[in-house]
């Protein structure tokens, strides 16, 4: 039972569902932001801030055609040394509830891509660097195919994941696999480069409601657009140059300088590669869970990260003797930087990057209060670390390059 005084963060919300929160209120013609849910952070004091269908931003509802920046992320990527670029999917195997019509299927994954404008996008290598332009959907996306057993699906399955190209495209990839006793497999493979963690939230209602309308025959009909990603990358590539950001700089040069670049080990020259890892599995039970995600968070105004971080850096510093760690975190990326954008409904590749120096002192209450503090004065939730990095100018690129 949540009732209208109950915090949403001691329930469990975190900043992503909080993008959901606001995507569903709006289909309802409820308009509020993420930001407003972070500071009324009850449904009474939401009710007071909330606004309706008049309040909401006017975003134009066409096609994006044309070329767009990369944002930091997708620059990171580039700058890795990966062998096959065209093959670093997300992907995701479905069971289908009820048997699935083909035609419907691939009508609905065409409207998917034609909604969705980083979908289309496509990404080339040439004189200034990696570029990504807008293209079009016109060529079949799904694959219809009846296998025999499990290896067939699997051997299927990499087929579809080795399909995707970066220039010519297409980036999403669908299977729908009839095996030998009638049951259905859906397989969706998405290029990173156009898709995230709340992206798949996002493109999962979107393909539901979509495969309906088409198999009954209903006019195709989405919720609108949000912002394009168009649209954010070219503003933070504006934000890049502005000087509220340039103050920033000296705050991630603190984070990272003095650190050493590896961590202790009994062989300096070991195997990193994957036939060699170990991996350890621990599960906590109900109890523990529910005094993780609600009990500890309410007695020390935290949130489940504060928690986490803070056992991980008193870890680390116990192996390394230090009195920090340096951790890179990964956020969502789709932080309300701007008043006149709105991103809860937008697809494509968002994550944000960014270290933190995790303090580690004392008992375990201390250590908690330090890291919360810590964490809480991250400028823009890490955001401007990856503008800076990747879309600052000469010098500042050059300054954040040579770190830790």
């Amino acid at each position: 039972r949540v009732g209208v005084d109950d915090n949403f963060f001691e329930l469990g919300g975190d900043s992503i569902i909080s993008i959901q929160v606001v995507s569903r209120a709006r289909q309802l013609g409820l308009h509020l932001t993420p930001k407003a849910l972070f500071q009324h952070q009850t449904l009474r004091a939401l009710a007071q801030v909330v606004g309706t269908a008049g309040t909401a931003l006017q975003i134009d509802q066409g096609a994006v055609t044309g070329t767009t920046p990369l944002l930091p992320v997708q620059h990171s990527f580039f700058s890795e040394a990966i062998a096959q670029r065209h093959h670093w999917n997300q992907s995701v195997l479905l069971v289908p509830s009820a048997p699935l019509h083909g035609a419907a299927l691939e009508q609905a994954l065409q409207a998917l891509v034609h909604h969705h404008d980083a979908l289309r996008l496509r990404f080339s290598e040439g004189d200034q660097g990696w570029q990504a332009c807008h293209g079009d959907n016109a060529q079949p996306l799904l694959w219809q195919r009846e296998v025999t057993d499990v290896q067939a699906l699997t051997a299927l399955c990499d087929d579809a994941q080795r399909s995707l190209d970066l220039a010519e495209g297409p980036l999403l990839r669908a299977v729908l696999a009839t095996l030998a006793d009638g049951s259905q497999r859906l397989l969706l493979v998405i290029h990173h480069l156009v898709v995230d963690g709340v992206s798949w939230r996002i493109l999962f209602e979107d393909l539901q409601q979509a495969y309906q309308q088409c198999l009954t025959g209903q006019p195709l009909s989405l919720p609108a657009k949000t912002s394009a990603y168009k649209a954010w990358a070219e503003r933070l590539q504006a934000h890049a140059q502005s000087e509220t950001l340039r103050q920033q700089l000296s705050y991630w040069q603190a984070q990272l300088q003095g650190f050493a670049q590896t961590l202790p080990g009994e062989d300096a020259q070991g195997s990193q590669q994957v036939t060699d890892a170990h991996t350890v599995q621990v599960e906590l039970d109900a109890a523990l869970t529910r005094q993780l995600l609600q009990q500890a968070p309410a007695a020390y105004r935290t949130q489940v990260n504060d928690l986490l971080l803070t056992a991980l850096a008193r870890v680390i510093c116990h192996w390394t003797g230090e009195h920090a760690a340096l951790i890179e975190l990964e956020g969502h990326g789709r932080e309300a930087l701007f008043d006149d954008v709105d991103l809860t409904r937008t697809v494509g590749w968002f994550t944000s990057l960014f270290p933190v120096r995790l303090p580690v002192a004392g008992p375990v209450g201390d250590t908690i209060k330090q890291v919360k503090e810590h964490l809480r004065a991250i400028p823009d939730k890490g955001l401007g670390f990856g503008v800076l990095r990747y879309l600052g100018d000469t010098a500042t690129r050059q300054a954040l390059t040579g770190l830790a």
